[in-house]
């Protein structure tokens, strides 16, 4: 009987030790492809900065269109008055970070609404688009 448990105990250390070394570099990995992203907005510019990489700056008067789940799920997109695509954040699973980026730029400029609303895998998902008021 003593020597079954032993053998249950055996097994268990050897899992969590196979199971650290699968799951250690699969966390390691994860951390390398989605690394931490600020973001700043202010009145007059808007700053994204990835760690080790340099800081893109975007001018808030160059902001004419932002988007929403429209070019991909969890994806905000921001354009210039070319619809040029100037900058883009995707959290992957915080809805909320977008929401609050938005929210933010809506407190320095005036934008209009637009939603549209599709089936994705049978779950509705809000399509949105901000275009600046003053250049409709």
């Amino acid at each position: 009987m003593a020597d079954a448990i032993n053998n249950v105990e055996n097994l268990k250390f050897t899992i969590f030790i196979l199971a650290i070394i699968v799951l250690l570099p699969f966390f390691l990995i994860l951390q390398f492809i989605h690394p931490k992203i600020t973001v700043e907005i202010d009145s007059s510019s808007i700053s994204s900065t990835v760690k080790n990489m340099p800081t893109k700056t975007l001018s808030l008067s160059s902001v004419y269109k932002i988007t929403l789940n429209v070019s991909k799920i969890n994806k905000l997109d921001i354009y210039d008055s070319t619809n040029t695509l100037v900058m883009s954040f995707e959290p992957h699973n915080k809805i909320i970070v977008l929401q609050e980026i938005i929210e933010e730029l809506k407190r320095y400029k005036e934008f209009s609404k637009s939603t549209k609303i599709e089936k994705f895998f049978g779950s509705p998902v809000e399509k949105i688009t901000y275009i600046e008021t003053t250049k409709l």
